[in-house]
């Protein structure tokens, strides 16, 4: 990668608040920007937790907490383990009482890595949320999660305390993509160029990558053609990394309304023959799975690869007979969406939720 001093200077952010948040779905080089901000930091404590599944055993997350609060200070280990292992389905208030006592012996600014908070309990997030709120000013949290942990942003944003990066902050501009696209192919992007791959990526960090990696696949012949090739690879990562997460409903919605180029919640019901369309679409846009940029799906290789043409493995069946009942569910969605366009208006108000142009 390369250096994003701009993105960085977003993270530093913490030294002015109790919290920063970086908010961003898969590829959006959120580690990155943590992990460049604090090779840089002036800090001379440092502490990094990467959280996942197993971390919902408490006397688990517990452990992995002193562990990594003991690379900044190896004493603070001895005196909180020693009432860890009372702890049930929580962290003990104990354990949370004395490392707080830990913290508040720092002489130094800590910074505070949690990564992926969103993947353990929200009853473990509620307990390390205590951390959070009742820490000395003097240790800085970073937080980084592909939705919205449950943590008390709220108050801790009327307080002036918290300051959030979302993947807007994180997208490629021009300038960035071109420097990329020259640090791993080796070729020298015009704007022009530079500007079609920011519009075809949406300036999605991994996405860009992928492009600038078949750039160099195919040298320096043709850098346009070279960037529309990139949709199979961006496919194969969006099936790995985002929609193999989703729930087999959600990929079932998705490859259904993959047909148009507006998520409109009355019109997927109508095309998917169900009731809870709105119901999808604010929980995907409450997690960012979505792609919801200004482009339509063929004009946008994210887009399409999450919602457009090419619907990535949730649809590539074995046999014959399969792939026929596939290209028929397409079919009938074509033909609910064409008939949803020639109904006449409709005279009582619309339900709430957003329209996703995609």
């Amino acid at each position: 990668m390369i250096p994003r001093q701009r993105v960085s200077e977003l993270v530093a952010e913490v030294w002015h608040h109790r919290l920063v948040t970086v908010i961003a779905p898969a590829g959006y080089g959120k580690s990155t920007a943590i992990a460049e901000f604090l090779r840089d930091t002036p800090a001379q404590r440092k502490a990094w937790l990467s959280l996942d599944e197993r971390d919902a055993d408490p006397v688990r997350l517990g452990r992995h907490l002193l562990a990594a609060l003991e690379e900044a200070s190896p004493a603070i280990g001895d005196a909180v383990a020693a009432v860890l292992d009372g702890a049930s389905n929580r962290l003990d208030d104990r354990f949370t009482d004395a490392l707080l006592e830990q913290l508040w012996q720092f002489r130094d600014d800590l910074v505070f890595v949690l990564e992926d908070v969103d993947r353990v309990d929200a009853s473990l997030v509620a307990d390390l949320s205590r951390l959070v709120l009742e820490a000395p000013t003097h240790v800085h949290f970073v937080v980084s999660a592909r939705a919205d942990p449950s943590l008390p942003t709220a108050r801790l944003r009327s307080r002036g305390d918290l300051f959030e990066i979302r993947a807007d902050d994180l997208r490629f501009t021009n300038a960035e993509t071109q420097a990329l696209v020259t640090a791993v192919a080796g070729v020298d992007l015009t704007a022009d160029a530079a500007a079609h791959l920011g519009r075809r990526t949406e300036g999605w960090p991994v996405v860009v990558h992928l492009a600038a990696l078949s750039l160099a696949d195919r040298g320096r012949s043709d850098p346009l053609l070279a960037i529309d090739a990139t949709e199979r690879n961006i496919v194969d990562y969006l099936s790995a990394e985002i929609l193999a997460l989703e729930s087999a409903d959600v990929r079932s919605f998705l490859q259904d309304t993959s047909v148009l180029a507006v998520l409109d919640p009355d019109m997927c019901d109508f095309v998917t023959q169900r009731s809870d369309s709105a119901r999808i679409l604010d929980d995907l846009n409450r997690r960012g799975s979505s792609s919801r940029g200004s482009m339509t799906p063929r004009r946008s290789i994210a887009a399409t690869a999450c919602c457009g043409s090419s619907w990535p493995k949730t649809c590539n069946p074995a046999t014959p007979s399969a792939r026929r009942h596939c290209a028929d569910e397409r079919r009938s969605g074509h033909s609910n969406a064409a008939r949803w366009r020639q109904q006449p208006a409709i005279s009582s108000p619309p339900r709430t939720g957003p329209a996703w142009p995609i």
